[in-house]
């Protein structure tokens, strides 16, 4: 899944990197998603990402040598049947994002908390097997950055993550 991530915040820390400007990063993640929903279509979804930065429209603050990110959400979720063969399933819960960059030799992070949505469709081509395709959003409002693994500071900022991504589920 392909995503970007754009904040508003004066110097803070946001994405993967200290911004100078209000801007937007650009990551490459791949996740593992769990759900499970009741013969009534209600259910749960749990989603870990791992995501790779590659790219930046605003200016950060040196050359990054690594960046990374990691998000995880967890909440009650519905899926509504339209056939045999076709779903749509919409959940809203809890997000967790934490993302890093090495700068120099120094590594500054930011980790955030907030609300997240996911809205996905499934197409099933085999009886366990579903091609699924959807969108993820986040957005985090309790960020706290950090500098070599230093003491929090609490950000006065924010973060929204739009995430589209296509996926092969497998049912148990």
């Amino acid at each position: 899944k392909a995503g970007s991530e754009s904040g508003t915040g004066v110097s803070s820390v946001n994405g993967t990197g200290t911004q100078v400007t209000p801007g937007t990063r650009h990551f490459i993640e791949a996740d593992a998603n769990a759900a499970y929903f009741f013969s009534n279509g209600l259910g749960g979804i749990v989603r870990l990402g791992l995501g790779f930065g590659v790219g930046s429209s605003s200016e950060t603050i040196g050359e990054g040598k690594a960046n990374s990110l990691l998000s995880i959400f967890v909440g009650p979720a519905y899926k509504l049947d339209f056939s045999e063969r076709t779903s749509a399933y919409a959940g809203l819960g809890l997000a967790w994002q934490r993302t890093s960059q090495t700068v120099s030799d120094d590594k500054l992070s930011l980790s955030g908390a907030g609300a997240g949505a996911e809205l996905g469709l499934l197409v099933a081509i085999t009886p366990h097997a579903t091609i699924q395709a959807g969108v993820h959003a986040d957005y985090l409002f309790s960020l706290s950055s950090a500098l070599n693994g230093s003491s929090s500071v609490k950000e006065d900022a924010s973060s929204l993550a739009f995430k589209p991504f296509v996926g092969v589920a497998y049912a148990f």
